[in-house]
C-alpha cells in the first residue's frame, strides 16, 4: 500500500525525474543501436554470400562471420534486456501516477465525508432551533392571545 504522508514529494520526484530522463535517453539512443544491428546483419549477409560463392578468406572468413554473429546476437540480447527494463520503468511510473491519483481521490473523499458530517450536524442543530422556535411561537401566541 502506498503512503502519501510517509514519503515527501521530493523523495518521489527525484527517482521519477531520473526515470523519465533515462526513458528519454533510451528513446533517443536505442533506435541507433537497432540501426547498427541492422547494418551489421546486412554486412554479414553480404560477406557470407560472397564467401559461399567464392570461398574467399577460407576458414578465417567462417570464423569471422561466426564471431561477428555472436557479437551482434549479444547486442540484440542487451537491447532486449534494456527495452524490458525501460518497459518496467514505464509500468512503475504509471503505477505511481495511479497511486498518486488514488491518494488524492481518497483525500478528496475524506474531505467530502467530513463536510457531509458537518452538514448533518448543522441540519440537526437547525432542526433543533426550528423546534425551539416553534415551541416559543406557540407559547407567545398563547400568552398574547386574549383569554377566552
Amino acid at each position: 500500500m502506498y503512503s502519501v504522508s510517509a514519503t515527501s514529494a521530493s523523495e518521489i520526484q527525484a527517482p521519477s525525474a531520473a526515470a523519465e530522463g533515462l526513458l528519454d535517453e533510451l528513446r533517443v539512443r536505442l533506435p541507433g543501436h537497432v540501426w547498427d544491428i541492422a547494418c551489421a546483419l546486412r554486412e554479414l549477409a553480404g560477406v557470407r554470400s560472397h564467401y559461399k560463392t567464392t570461398g574467399a578468406g577460407g576458414q578465417d572468413t567462417v570464423e569471422t562471420i561466426r564471431s561477428s554473429r555472436a557479437a551482434v546476437a549479444g547486442q540484440v540480447v542487451a537491447l532486449e534486456r534494456c527495452a524490458a527494463e525501460a518497459e518496467a520503468i514505464r509500468a512503475v511510473l504509471v503505477a505511481g501516477e495511479q497511486a498518486t491519483a488514488d491518494a488524492l481521490a481518497r483525500e478528496r473523499n475524506l474531505d467530502l465525508l467530513a463536510r457531509q458530517a458537518a452538514h448533518q450536524l448543522a441540519t440537526t442543530n437547525i432542526d433543533d432551533l426550528a423546534a425551539r422556535a416553534a415551541l416559543l411561537t406557540g407559547q407567545l401566541q398563547q400568552q398574547l392571545s386574549p383569554e377566552q
